[in-house]
């Protein structure tokens, strides 16, 4: 008797487009929850200004860093932080004005 092959190329292809669907919509949700406008209490909360100093401090490092690999002053970096932490703590203090309203 003969056998009978089966031809399972449909099945790849419903499959592979399933995937590609699958990728599709997934990106195009990341790409909407990442261009969300955040609302005023979100810009006001606790988490994102510890977020957003976390990620200040970290850039400033970096780019003082780059700058004394590149043969820049390594004075720089004490100055920096020293600014860094003088524009942190005046929004700690209008955060708390801000808060006690």
């Amino acid at each position: 008797m003969r056998r009978i092959k089966k031809d399972r190329s449909a099945q790849a292809l419903i499959l592979t487009a399933l995937l590609i669907a699958l990728i599709i919509l997934s990106t195009k949700v990341y790409v909407l929850k990442v261009n969300r406008i955040p609302s005023e209490e979100d810009s006001f909360s606790s988490e994102s200004f510890v977020r957003n100093v976390k990620l200040g401090s970290r850039n400033l490092v970096i780019g003082c860093l780059a700058n004394i690999s590149q043969g820049g002053d390594n004075q720089n970096l004490e100055s920096n932080v020293e600014r860094w932490v003088s524009f942190v703590r005046e929004r700690v203090l209008l955060r708390g004005m801000l808060l006690k309203f």
